[in-house]
């Protein structure tokens, strides 16, 4: 009897100790903690650890920055030289009647008496000046003595049949201050390596460039009537004119045709029909002037039924007829 109290009664000492810790408990827990700490080194957590010694990690998962302009323009830009040449011409360069532009030409002046008449306005080349005539624009060229120059006939469109340059009635010049750099064009322009041409088509294109800012607010409108109306002009730039709808147009901007037709004419000044006939005579101009095609060609590629048909829609425009502005113009494109 004795020996069984003694017995619960130990036990339930122990189960009070298990209940209330004594001061013995807490320093015993206290020193192998505290032994522990010692045979084990002090580390941080492994992923600070990992981010100070790999600080790269941190910087890949930043987002990378994006330039929404730089996107547009250049995803868009087309500069394309249709035509070039370098040399020295005689007073046969003069021309006698005015000539409309058919496309952009820069003319690089090395030297020479020559000048432009445009707008009753006479414009004297300069050496080591730049010469910009935009597309479309009406002036007449005339050397007194000689001319020695460098030039390029080229389009540079945000959109199809949306040049940078159109609507640019005035010659835009200007002296640059390295005259070196007429003769490092010309250089990279008689190269025969695929590096040479593009190194002289990137001179070019910043010579062009300079230009650009001084017409920034009609560019800024064309990029803002080219995003308007990329559709549009697509379908007109793939398609011959007879095959045009208003109505098919009108269709791709989700607009009825009278209201398409009111608000193309506000935005671009001129009638959808006299829009399609002035790009295809730009076109057609282009084929004249620049290869050798037959006008029956020509007229084929443009989507005329015929040569004729071709020739009469030609001179109603121009009041010349193919044959006869290839052979007036050809010597002075």
């Amino acid at each position: 009897m004795s020996s069984r109290k003694i017995t619960m009664d130990k036990a339930d000492q122990n189960h009070g100790q298990m209940k209330h810790p004594t001061a013995t408990s807490f320093a015993v827990k206290a020193l192998t903690t505290k032994a522990e700490s010692l045979r084990t080194p002090a580390t941080c957590p492994p992923k600070l650890s990992e981010r100070r010694r790999k600080p790269w990690r941190r910087m890949v998962r930043r987002p990378t920055e994006r330039y929404p302009f730089f996107r547009f323009f250049s995803e868009n830009l087309d500069f394309k030289i249709i035509d070039h040449g370098y040399g020295k011409v005689g007073q046969w360069w003069t021309q006698s009647a005015d000539h409309k532009a058919a496309c952009n030409r820069l003319t690089l002046v090395f030297d020479g008496r020559a000048f432009l008449v445009e707008n009753n306005r006479r414009i004297v080349f300069q050496k080591n000046g730049l010469y910009l005539n935009p597309v479309n624009s009406v002036y007449r060229q005339v050397c007194e003595d000689y001319f020695v120059c460098f030039y390029i006939h080229f389009h540079l469109e945000i959109y199809p049949l949306q040049d940078i340059f159109d609507g640019v009635d005035h010659c835009l010049c200007r002296q640059i201050d390295n005259p070196a750099l007429f003769n490092e064009i010309l250089r990279k322009a008689r190269g025969k390596k695929a590096a040479d041409v593009i190194e002289a088509k990137t001179l070019l294109l910043n010579t062009i460039a300079g230009f650009i800012d001084m017409h920034a607010p009609s560019v800024k409108r064309k990029i803002l009537l080219g995003e308007k109306y990329k559709l549009v002009f697509r379908e007109i730039e793939n398609n011959p004119p007879a095959a045009i709808s208003p109505a098919k147009l009108a269709a791709l901007l989700h607009l009825a045709p009278i209201t398409f037709a009111r608000m193309f004419r506000r935005d671009m000044g001129k009638t959808l029909k006299a829009y399609i006939d002035d790009k295809t005579l730009e076109k057609g101009k282009r084929q004249l002037l620049f290869t050798s095609l037959k006008i029956k060609e020509i007229a084929h590629e443009l989507g005329f039924e015929d040569e004729f048909y071709f020739s009469r829609f030609f001179k109603k425009h121009v009041r010349l007829a193919p044959s006869e502005y290839r052979v007036k113009n050809k010597d002075w494109a």
